[in-house]
């Protein structure tokens, strides 16, 4: 988030989530679901993309602009 300057208030600006349910989803106090990722994917123009774990191709992706691939 510091690379793309986008702050907590930002996020919860933008995603419509209060600051206190971001600040859990970064801390691992609450749980990440596809709403949720795909809202704080589109706010800070990620990519998200699933990989089958057999045979290493992508199965679902989803948000903006790729920034990486994380397995």
């Amino acid at each position: 988030m510091r690379e793309l300057n986008v702050s907590v208030n930002d996020l919860s600006r933008e995603t419509g989530y209060t600051k206190q349910h971001i600040y859990d989803l970064l801390a691992s106090n609450r749980r990440w679901n596809e709403t949720t990722l795909d809202k704080v994917c589109d706010v800070l123009r990620l990519k998200l993309v699933l990989i089958d774990e057999i045979t290493n191709n992508p199965v679902a992706s989803s948000g903006g602009e790729a920034h990486g691939i994380v397995r």
